[in-house]
């Protein structure tokens, strides 16, 4: 069970995030909606609770929400139990968890559940019902509160709303009632009435099992004999006191208190544990008086002839303690001046108030510590002969005792999980009449969160729990250094078991040893016995009871601090001997002179503790001599080498440390602090072996020698990525570099990253990088200043606008508490690690004034983060951007930035790419849009860098993201789709063979081919003839795959003779079409497309007869073509200031411009009459051709036109594409085809080209 249990607070130690926070509500909040449901459907026929409760039948069946909904299900039918019900135990556990933690009250409530279920299925099975049914968590509920009665025992509740009950007593109530259920059970051998509650209840054995046996060790004293001693000690202790007549007899002087010497000291309220003289004495014309029925002290100087009256207070303090009173005065002529002032025995003067006149009055509170002090109250009338009513007063002259509080954690580190380690407070607290030990804690603890107090067992203080650190972990306390007996609550002034002068000390504690206590231990010697002066003759030892304290001459008071070696047992120290002596604190000063005798006891038979026996009293006792004293003390409090504690070793008078790699350990590097400042030191100096030794002489000539080895670490070293930014630029970009876990020293950095690399040692290197030889040790601080982690100059400016993130995160967000203001408070640079490979990025901020730049990054269309991308040249791909705000101060964890509202928006975010130098340029058109993704592509392969800059209203750090573009792959087409000779066509045969036959006449050459492939990157070889039949081979883009082709030309036969005086008329080859047009013939190489372009009404002539075949096409004409094509549509507006509105060409120029067919000339101008060049209409043609939707993509070798370099770049796209679909052939001259894209176009080109187009249309 205790290995459970363990392992029950090493997890929740691991996961203190674990469950669900305030599980309380929810639980609630579901009894509440299924009770509505209940009151929704009682009147149905189908009960809605019959589907939540748990039965073994039902889960079988699969329904498994079973295993939940049970709890939900309401114990009471009626609205007012069930009202009650749930806010007692939402109370309870409400208490737990905050007593607990979430995770652990989360595991106890949710095993409750487990265990409630596993009873229930075990209990079904035994008896073999499987219809037996769980609804509710009374069993649950019942676990809960039995813990609550465990660990608040004392907490009360109104039974019935009238009787207060303490929970201890209703848990023993119901835990009889559920022992007589389970006896009943068992006697009718209802098996599953045993089983499911036993097992239900199973939590609370693992859970509070420990605990109980840790408590019950801790209280186990509470019925001891030595308790009931001790209240009839204090009992008979006020018995003897009232029957002396005096609270204290001096033990110097033999003078009483409570026999007044003064009456007036009667009515002066002091703590008689710290105020070990007081007295009163008159020093002016006449004393202050007391006045009863107003409770004061009062000067009335009503007498003219007596113008001062002066009285003092002389105490002496044996501890701090609190000054308090009132004061006032009332004259009718305002000459009367009232003066109060406080003077130290041998020092200064202060005035408390000065020159009170009139009527006026006031109060003063001052906390005074130990020693000797004269309060004098003076009453001076200025003007004796002035009459009136003129008085003066103190009231309620106090001297208020204090108790000191430690609250203290030195046994649990915060290396081994604890949350904090240290001295969390060291002060006093002023008691009064209502004061406890517990309320002093409380006070003393103003500021910091303390559970439990309330009900006397702090459980709590600054979330440092009890059993963090172990079954027996937990705060315990001591008072006077005494383990106590009761509760901190019962000890109390009114009790007189708290007195001014005490010390409360709170620890946490793993273990009972650890506060110095035992329960096995019967030992009652001392420890050790120190004292404030003075020399201990012979040295202490437990077992020696006799001692000479030899102390310098004039010495007046000692502070003595006994230590027992089992604090379950009481020491106190006395003035004189136990029986006739005072007894003082252990923070009372003890006053003292030549003879004084101290007693210090230890566990005394009739003191309090929590043994049963003991080896019986233990009496210490102390002669006070005069004498010159010389101390011994050669003793060493602490070793310093380069600001590193250097650890004792285990020979005696030996240290040893471990210096970060990169420091220098040198005689100046120590810091060495002696137990005694009279001691004198000599060294250290380093001997031959490597060990530096140095001796410390006491004052009376003792000398010890102490040897300190030091050790380097060597220094690691490892690879990263640094990068440098401003705004908008890149400083460095990404540079990987090798970096030295000592670099960041070597230059004199401190770096608290003593066991490898930190960011101090990164930030370092990219200076030497950038600064080269002018970055050294001496001339560091000008360019980087870094004190205490902060940096103040970086980069050779000053500024406190810039930060880093490593790996992607801020430090910040590792660890520390979110704070509105600050964000998360976390790792400084050099408290920063970085590892292998690890990515450190450093920013100046571009918003200087609030540092809200967001830090950013690019993401897949998914959200993931991209640090790499690789895409193929000429593929779309779509990013996205991601980021959150990294505000002054700290940062925002990552489950927090919604939260707070930090996310990053990224639309209007500029897309950019970065240049070698580290420049940003921005990407045209290239904006994250509103779905938070830009879509972009890369032309060529290659390696490239994207970045962003934020917008007017967003500033950013500017990504990172290395782009790597790939060829597409390579094609392996070597497909030919056209091939003419000399203008015509050739047909395609068989096994990549051609045929075609030219003119009669006809001279083929190389040049006469035009070859075009389907793939527009293959490549065609030279031609070679055999006989007329040519060949060539066409490789592929991959240089891979070949075919080879061959092109048959056959010439055409030779024309017949003609015959004279016969008709050699033979029928045409063309049927005649009536043409209106007299220069057009049937012999024409362009007759037939000027028939088609005539029929499908795309051109008319020049005039009635005549079609002019060779004259230059103008702009005007080439649109209304084109526009007659689409069926002369009537859409447009002429913009055009040289188009007029009734011309025959002006409704196809607002056509053509409005479809971006046509661009103007510039100018807001057309110009209709410009002539049209080749690659001009090829150009149109092509830009038409996109516009309607046809296939834009065939591309033709222009190579293989020995005028291919004349043509313009515009136009390369349009004429390949025309030349791929035959719509271009070329012009022959001398039987080579040329492009002649500069010449101007005829009508009868365009005719053809244009009858060439719209057949491709329809094909």
């Amino acid at each position: 069970m205790k290995k459970i249990y363990d392992g029950v607070q090493r997890f929740c130690a691991a996961h203190p995030r674990f469950g669900i926070s305030n599980l309380m509500r929810v639980i609630v909040a579901g009894n509440v909606a299924v009770y509505v449901l209940m009151l929704l459907t009682q009147s149905n026929d189908v009960n809605a609770l019959n589907f939540l409760t748990f039965n073994l039948h039902a889960l079988l069946r699969g329904e498994v929400w079973r295993l939940v909904t049970f709890v939900f299900v309401p114990a009471y039918s009626s609205p007012f139990s069930l009202l009650i019900s749930l806010y007692f135990y939402y109370w309870i556990g409400s208490t737990l968890e905050r007593q607990w933690g979430t995770a652990k009250f989360n595991l106890y409530y949710f095993s409750g559940m487990l265990l409630t279920v596993l009873g229930a299925v075990l209990a079904s099975l035994i008896t073999g019902n499987y219809y037996l049914t769980v609804a509710g968590t009374n069993y649950v509920n019942l676990s809960m509160f039995f813990a609550f009665a465990v660990l608040f025992p004392n907490a009360q509740v109104l039974l019935f709303f009238i009787i207060p009950v303490k929970m201890k007593w209703l848990a023993y109530l119901d835990g009889a009632l559920f022992a007589f259920d389970i006896i009943s059970a068992v006697g009718q051998h209802n098996w599953g009435g045993v089983v499911l509650p036993i097992v239900a209840l199973l939590n609370f054995a693992v859970f509070i099992w420990p605990e109980v046996h840790y408590l019950r060790q801790r209280t186990q004293y509470q019925a001891s004999r030595k308790t009931v001693q001790f209240r009839q000690a204090q009992q008979q202790q006020a018995r003897q006191q009232a029957q002396q007549g005096y609270h204290h007899k001096c033990a110097v002087c033999g003078k009483t208190y409570t026999v007044w010497d003064d009456d007036r000291l009667s009515h002066v309220s002091y703590p008689e544990q710290t105020v070990t003289s007081i007295s009163v004495s008159d020093n002016g014309n006449y004393p202050w008086v007391y006045n009863a029925d107003l409770d004061r002290f009062e000067s009335s100087n009503q007498n003219q002839d007596k113008t001062s009256s002066t009285t003092s207070f002389a105490f002496t303090l044996s501890a701090p303690t609190v000054l308090r009173f009132g004061y006032g005065v009332s004259s009718e002529n305002g000459y009367d001046k009232l003066t109060i002032t406080l003077a130290a025995d041998g020092g200064s003067t202060e005035t408390l108030a000065d020159a009170v006149s009139g009527e006026k009055s006031g109060s003063i509170k001052k906390q005074l510590a130990a020693g000797s002090y004269t309060l004098t109250l003076s009453y001076v009338k200025d003007d004796a002969s002035k009459g009136g009513s003129d008085m003066a007063y103190v009231s309620v002259l106090t001297l208020a005792g204090m108790a000191r509080v430690i609250v203290e954690n030195t046994t649990f580190p915060k290396a081994e999980g604890a949350v904090w380690e240290g001295t969390l407070a060291d002060t006093w607290i002023e008691l009064t009449g209502e004061s406890t030990m517990m309320g002093c804690v409380v006070e003393a603890l103003d500021g910091h969160t303390v559970v439990g107090a309330e009900s006397n067992y702090i459980s709590s203080i600054d979330n440092l729990k009890a059993f963090d650190g172990g079954t027996m972990s937990g705060w315990m306390g001591t008072l006077n250094d005494w383990f106590t007996n009761f509760g901190f609550g019962e000890f109390t002034v009114a009790k007189g078991t708290l007195c001014a002068g005490d010390e409360i000390r709170i620890m946490y504690t793993r273990t009972v040893e650890d506060l110095g206590g035992s329960f096995g231990s019967t030992d009652t010697r001392l420890k050790a016995l120190t004292f404030s002066a003075g020399k201990l003759t012979p040295s202490f030892s437990g077992d020696s009871f006799t001692y000479t304290l030899t102390v310098p001459e004039g010495t007046t008071s000692l502070l003595v601090t006994p230590t027992a070696a089992n604090k379950n047992y009481q020491v106190r120290a006395y003035l004189g001997t136990q029986a006739t002596g005072r007894e003082y604190s252990r923070t009372s000063l003890i006053p003292i002179a030549n003879g004084s005798v101290i007693t210090v006891v230890c566990a005394d038979d009739s003191w309090p503790t929590m043994n049963e026996t003991s080896d019986g009293k233990r009496t210490y006792t102390i002669n006070v001599v005069y004498g010159e004293v010389k101390s011994d003390d050669a003793g060493v409090a602490s070793v310093k080498v380069a600001g590193v504690e250097a650890a004792a070793g285990t020979a005696e008078n030996s240290y040893s440390v471990t210096l970060p790699a990169g420091t220098e350990g040198t005689a100046d590097s120590f810091e060495i602090t002696l137990s005694d400042r009279k001691a004198t030191l000599t060294g250290p100096a380093k001997g031959e072996d490597g060990v530096w030794t140095f001796t410390v002489t006491a004052e009376d000539g003792t000398a010890v020698t102490y040897s300190v080895t030091v050790t380097v670490k060597e220094a690691k070293t490892i690879h990263a990525t640094i990068s440098m930014q401003a705004e908008n630029m890149f400083i460095m970009v990404p540079t990987r570099v090798e970096v030295s876990s000592d670099l960041a020293e070597r230059y004199g950095y401190a770096d608290d990253v003593t066991d490898g690399v930190s960011a101090l040692d990164v930030l370092v290197k990219y200076h030497e990088l950038t600064f080269g030889e002018d970055f050294t040790k001496d001339s560091k601080s000008d360019y980087l200043v870094v004190s205490n982690g902060t940096i103040t100059t970086v980069n050779g400016e000053k500024t406190s606008a810039f930060s880093f993130a490593v790996n992607g995160e801020f430090p910040c967000d590792k660890n520390g508490e979110y704070n509105t203001q600050y964000g998360y408070t976390g790792y400084t640079i050099s408290q920063t690690p970085v590892a292998e490979n690890g990515t450190v990025e450093f920013f100046f901020y571009q918003d200087t004034s609030m540092y809200m730049d967001y830090y950013t990054w690019f993401t897949d269309t998914d959200g993931n983060r991209l640090d790499t991308f690789t895409v193929q040249a000429g593929t779309d791909f779509t990013l996205g951007m991601d980021g959150y705000m990294y505000a002054y101060g700290g940062g925002l964890k990552p489950e927090d930035r919604v939260t707070h509202g930090a996310a990053l928006d990224p639309e209007d975010i500029q897309i950019c790419t970065v240049g070698e130098d580290g420049t940003l340029t921005p990407v045209e058109g290239k904006v994250i849009g509103e779905n938070g993704q830009v879509t972009l592509s890369f032309a060529a392969a290659g390696s490239y860098v994207l970045s962003a800059m934020g917008d007017e209203f967003t500033n950013i750090f500017s990504p990172w993201l290395p782009v790597t573009v790939t060829a597409a792959p390579k094609s392996n087409d070597a497909g030919v789709s056209s091939i003419t000779v000399a203008g015509f066509k050739a047909v395609a045969g068989a096994n990549n063979s051609y045929t075609v036959t030219v003119p009669y006449g006809t001279v083929v050459k190389t040049g006469s081919f035009v070859i075009v492939t389907r793939h527009p990157r293959a490549t065609v070889s030279a031609l070679t003839n055999t006989r007329n039949i040519w060949s060539f081979t066409v490789t592929a883009e991959d240089g891979v795959t070949t075919a080879v082709y061959t092109v048959t030309v056959n010439t055409a036969a030779l024309p017949e003779p003609i015959t004279p005086g016969v008709d050699n008329k033979k029928p045409a080859s063309k049927p005649e079409v009536k043409l209106p047009f007299t220069d057009v013939s049937t012999s024409d190489w362009f007759y037939d497309d000027v028939v088609y372009a005539y029929e499908n009404g795309l051109f008319s002539g020049t005039s009635d007869t005549t079609f002019s075949p060779n004259a230059s096409m103008t702009r005007a004409m080439l649109v209304t073509v084109l526009w007659r094509s689409a069926g002369s549509p009537n859409e447009g507006t002429n913009g055009f200031t040289d188009v007029p509105a009734d011309q025959w060409y002006t409704q196809a120029v607002a056509w053509a411009a409005q479809n971006g067919i046509v661009n103007g000339v510039g100018s807001n101008k057309f110009d209709p009459d410009a002539k049209i060049t080749r690659e001009q209409l090829a150009a149109v043609l092509y830009r038409y051709a996109g516009k309607v939707g046809m296939d834009v993509t065939a591309r033709a070798d222009l190579k293989l036109f020995p005028d291919a370099g004349s043509v313009s770049a515009y136009a390369t796209d349009a004429l390949s594409w025309c030349v791929a679909n035959g719509i271009v052939n070329g012009t022959l001259e001398h039987g080579t085809a040329y492009l002649d894209p500069q010449g101007s176009a005829t009508r009868a080109q365009v005719a053809t080209l244009m009858s060439r187009y719209l057949k491709l249309t329809e094909a």
